[in-house]
């Protein structure tokens, strides 16, 4: 009996001291006073939106980055989601609002380009879908839910994400913020 409680002391001891050392070393250095964090890309608010290259119905290159200085709305859709065809005349109006100081851009979600291109004429769409028919930039932006919208300052950060319908309120809410920052 002895024997097994010093044993047990010697183990409980040992996971103590290793659980300490692995705190120690897997901790982040705290950042110098009145240095700026860094911004490294990841879909989450305050991280750079990730960069992608996708094509749009009109067969051009949409590219997210060549539209820093811009602020953009991204919408994640699909034509089979009720509440992305709710919304869709928000985006649209808002496109039409603000052209030239916002950049409204539709991602539909895994569809290829049959479904989605009389859908867009259908419901009117004239602001860029960038089709991602292998939901390759819906897996990097972790969208589980449609739609999804990330809201994006001039600088390329993201600064909110909304999942669910934006309804106009929001979305003129959200892009005056954008505008304002």
């Amino acid at each position: 009996m002895p024997q097994s409680r010093f044993t047990w002391t010697l183990l409980l001891i040992g996971s103590f001291l290793l659980g300490v050392a692995w705190i120690i070393e897997s901790r982040e250095e705290p950042a110098e006073a009145g240095a700026a964090p860094s911004a490294s890309e990841a879909p989450a608010v305050g991280h750079l939106a990730p960069d992608f290259t996708l094509e749009t119905l009109t067969g051009e290159s949409f590219t997210l980055s060549d539209y820093r200085g811009q602020p953009v709305v991204l919408n994640f859709w699909a034509t089979w989601c009720p509440p992305c065809r709710a919304e869709i005349p928000f985006f649209q109006a808002a496109s039409r609002k603000y052209n030239g100081q916002v950049a409204v851009i539709g991602i539909d979600d895994g569809e290829p380009r049959g479904i989605v291109a009389p859908f867009v004429a259908e419901m009117g769409m004239t602001y860029p879908v960038p089709l991602d028919e292998t939901s390759e930039v819906s897996r990097r932006y972790r969208i589980n839910s449609l739609p999804t919208t990330y809201f994006i300052d001039s600088a390329g950060t993201i600064q909110n994400i909304h999942i669910g319908i934006v309804n106009q309120a929001v979305l003129d809410d959200q892009i005056s913020q954008l505008l304002d920052s």
